[in-house]
């Protein structure tokens, strides 16, 4: 099958998703960003993020790590970092919320999807629920 002929899927809003693992690391398309975005913000927002994980991490689709914020109601927070998002302790029952500046200069090719790695060293069996939205689009108002 061709690109074009794959089905795709999409969450409306947000998407769960459920996690029974035995200990492993898994990587998911989280947003397809495409260059006409640049200079906007992305905005991850996660529920329940911990799990049984360790942390998170965002890749733009060159492989390299975007510098983030995190916050989470909890009233932890982390400052402009990689976004390597490391847990010490849980984030269970919070919401954790990401926020990548997207370079002014950001391109991509055919290949326009932001990625999410998610480890699992002791297993998990939770759902979490993940959503992405690009903000800072214009408004023009007319008189």
């Amino acid at each position: 099958m061709s690109g074009v002929d794959q089905p795709r899927f999409y969450g409306l809003g947000d998407m769960a998703v459920y996690v029974n693992s035995d200990g492993d690391t898994s990587t998911f398309n989280l947003a397809e960003v495409y260059p006409v975005h640049a200079g906007k913000e992305l905005v991850i927002e996660l529920w329940d993020p911990d799990s049984g994980n360790n942390g998170v991490e965002i890749y733009m689709p060159d492989g390299s790590l975007p510098l983030c914020t995190w916050s989470a109601t909890d009233g932890r927070s982390g400052p402009p970092a990689p976004c390597d998002v490391n847990y010490s302790t849980s984030f269970n029952d919070h919401h954790m919320q990401i926020r990548i500046q997207i370079d002014s200069g950001y391109t991509c090719t055919t290949d326009c999807w932001w990625t999410i790695e998610v480890s699992y060293p002791g297993g998990a069996n939770d759902t979490t629920t993940w959503s992405a939205r690009i903000e800072g689009n214009p408004v023009a108002l007319v008189k």
